[in-house]
């Protein structure tokens, strides 16, 4: 089943535009356990991601994030969005690592991102949230 996008550009109620926006990913399982959705293109640098298992998906399923070339968009971090929780809210944050230790900087990406969940169970679903900053 696919992914659906929604997206905030950071516009507060004032009408100012802040540098830090967010794309929410809500996705269903299909019924191999697998969901799958590209966004709109993103440009900017990977902060945080938050997961939220709505329908108690197979504990420690696994979340990818890929660019439009394929690579893998968190290889380089500290964390990544493996091993989700069924029932709790996560948050990951992408520091880059000098390969040992997180160091305050963090994934770029200029392009399209593909979500892939994988082994989260039939039927089940989820939302993740990526911040991102401009």
């Amino acid at each position: 089943m696919p992914v659906t996008f929604t997206y905030d550009d950071g516009w507060d109620k004032n009408g100012s535009h802040g540098s830090i926006r967010t794309v929410v990913a809500s996705w269903t399982a299909d019924g191999s356990g697998d969901a799958a959705g590209t966004s709109l293109k993103i440009n900017g640098e990977l902060l945080k991601g938050v997961t939220n298992p709505t329908d108690g998906p197979t504990d420690n399923y696994d979340i990818t994030l890929t660019d439009a070339d394929g690579a893998d968009l968190l290889s380089g971090s500290a964390d990544n969005l493996a091993d989700r929780d069924t029932t709790n809210t996560e948050t990951v944050h992408f520091n880059l690592t000098d390969g040992e230790a997180p160091i305050a900087a963090y994934p770029a990406v200029n392009s399209t991102v593909t979500v892939t969940v994988a082994a989260a169970g039939s039927g089940k679903s989820g939302v993740l949230t990526i911040y991102y900053r401009v």
